[in-house]
C-alpha cells in the first residue's frame, strides 16, 4: 500500500541520505587504507634520547624509504679524539638482526643500528646514497644559493657603477645557475655559447670558489 502524506515525501530523502553517508564512509575507509599502506612502506625509527649527531636526521629520512630496511635505531653518542669535517656513515659490525653503523661529524660519533636483510656491501651502498642525498645535497644547495645571491649583489653593484658589460656577464651567470647550469665540481656548464664577458672557471675548483664574481672579473681582464 502506497504511503501518503508528509511522511511519504521524507522516506525517499532519508534513503538518499543513507546512500550518501555510506558512500562517504567507504571513501574514508579507502583513504585510510591507502595512507596505511604508505606508512607501512617506511622503516620505523626508534629514538631512545633526543641527542643526535648533526646530519643524521637527514640521512635517516632517506634510509626510511628503502623497502629492505625495517627499523633504524640511533644508539649511544660519544666524542672522538680526531675531528671530521664532513658527515659520514660507515658499517661497523654485524648484529643479530642487521648491522651497526657509525655516524661521524666533527668530533661527534654515534652508533646507528639498522634491522635489514642486506649484506655489508648493500647496506654500505645504501648508506652512501643516503649521505649523498640527505647531507651533501643540502650542503651543495646552500653553496649554490650563496653563489647566486653573491652574483646578484655584484650585478647590482656593477649597475650602480655603470659597468654594463660586467652586469650582463653576472646576470647571464645567475640565469645559468637558475636553469641548472651549475656543477659542484666547479665551473659553468658549457652549452656551446660563449657570449661576450663569459666566465672561465678552471675545472677542479672548490664549489665555494667556483665562478665567483672575482673569477668573472679576472677572466674578463685576461681576455
Amino acid at each position: 500500500m502506497a504511503r501518503t502524506g508528509p511522511l511519504a515525501r521524507l522516506i525517499p530523502r532519508a534513503r538518499d541520505a543513507a546512500v550518501v553517508v555510506c558512500a562517504r564512509a567507504m571513501s574514508s575507509k579507502a583513504r585510510t587504507f591507502r595512507s596505511g599502506e604508505k606508512r607501512r612502506a617506511r622503516a620505523r625509527v626508534t629514538r631512545n634520547h633526543s641527542t643526535i649527531c648533526e646530519g643524521l636526521p637527514e640521512v635517516i629520512e632517506v634510509l626510511q624509504r628503502n623497502e629492505r630496511i625495517k627499523t633504524i635505531v640511533p644508539g649511544r653518542i660519544f666524542m672522538a679524539k680526531s675531528s671530521r669535517e664532513h658527515f659520514s656513515l660507515r658499517v661497523a659490525a654485524q648484529t643479530g638482526q642487521g648491522w651497526r653503523l657509525t655516524a661521524r661529524r666533527g668530533q661527534t660519533v654515534q652508533e646507528v643500528f639498522v634491522v635489514t636483510d642486506m649484506d655489508e656491501e648493500q647496506i654500505q651502498h645504501a648508506a652512501d646514497d643516503a649521505v649523498r642525498l640527505g647531507v651533501d645535497g643540502k650542503r651543495l644547495a646552500r653553496i649554490k644559493l650563496r653563489e647566486l645571491l653573491t652574483l646578484e649583489t655584484e650585478a647590482d653593484r656593477a649597475s650602480l657603477l655603470g659597468d654594463e658589460a660586467q652586469q650582463q656577464a653576472l646576470m647571464r651567470r645567475a640565469k645559468d645557475i637558475r636553469n641548472g647550469a651549475w656543477s659542484p665540481s666547479g665551473g659553468r656548464v658549457n652549452r656551446g655559447r660563449a657570449g661576450p664577458g663569459a666566465s672561465k672557471v678552471e675545472a677542479g675548483a672548490s664549489p665555494d670558489q667556483a665562478a665567483t664574481p672575482r673569477a668573472l672579473s679576472s677572466s674578463s681582464s685576461d681576455e
